[in-house]
């Protein structure tokens, strides 16, 4: 990736509304996992790909891989597996 790129109005662009606007796929799994539906009937629901789901699984193995330090990705990965989202940002929080 090239930081041109990501900085761009497609990259920073899209991540903004990624994290903000209710028309995103993402964040509306987010929301649905925050107010503690199951993925499975989220992603029923939801009725198009979210392709935050697979992707946060893949970061975390790329990282693991590679002994890549992603503490945000872990608990995004966690908390689609069922991880409580309050636990999980206490967990982002906490001092090592």
């Amino acid at each position: 990736a090239k930081i041109e790129s990501f900085l761009g109005l497609s990259g920073a662009g899209d991540l903004f509304l990624s994290a903000s606007s209710e028309l995103s796929r993402n964040f509306r799994v987010g929301k649905m996992l925050a107010k503690g539906a199951d993925l499975a009937t989220i992603l029923e629901h939801l009725g198009e790909v979210a392709e935050g789901v697979p992707t946060a699984h893949a970061v975390v193995n790329i990282s693991a891989k590679n002994d890549i330090y992603t503490p945000i990705a872990n608990q995004i990965s966690q908390v689609i597996n069922g991880k409580d989202v309050r636990q999980a940002l206490a967990d982002l929080l906490k001092k090592n």
